[in-house]
């Protein structure tokens, strides 16, 4: 039996064209798991696809891109006339903007020196599922657009440090 599995790539952007960051990509089949992954700063992505066998008649992906504050986008993608290991590139999707009612923003910091920390990972939460990831720069900064109302987590993390939750 043969399997064929596409390749996925595109870019998300916002209306403006600005790439948006750590967006969540999943790729799908009309059943089983979605294959996750997340987009990189640029805003690019690549996944592949589950494989497909010969008894599969229809041969949809399910793509869909969400990442909060913004209008989740639903696709999807005929491959079936795709040979194995192809590559679909999707261009750039815009995901539109929803009205933000906050923002919740703060900084990580060694509590012993003072210092901001860099490069730590940093998940805004509600009711245990992440919504948001944002990577701390030099400053130590984060900020997660909140667009609905509620109670919400905030988990800090590094692979030198031990997991915060704030």
């Amino acid at each position: 039996m043969s399997w064929i599995k596409v390749s996925i790539k595109g870019r998300v952007v916002d209306e403006k064209g600005n790439p948006v960051s750590y967006a969540i990509v999943k790729v799908s089949k009309r059943i089983g798991p979605p294959y996750e992954v997340r987009a990189e700063l640029d805003g690019s992505f690549h996944s592949w696809t589950p494989p497909f066998t010969a008894y599969d008649k229809k041969k949809i992906v399910k793509v869909s891109i969400s990442k909060l504050g913004y209008k989740p986008v639903k696709l999807d993608i005929d491959v079936s006339k795709c040979s194995a290991l192809e590559e679909v590139d999707l261009g750039e999707i815009v995901l539109e903007s929803l009205p933000e009612i906050a923002t919740i923003k703060g900084v990580v910091f060694d509590e012993k020196t003072g210092k901001s920390l860099r490069d730590i990972l940093v998940k805004l939460k509600k009711n245990g599922i992440s919504l948001d990831e944002y990577v701390t720069g030099n400053d130590g900064m984060f900020a997660f657009k909140v667009v609905e109302p509620g109670k919400y987590e905030i988990e800090a993390s590094t692979t030198e440090l031990s997991l915060i939750h704030i």
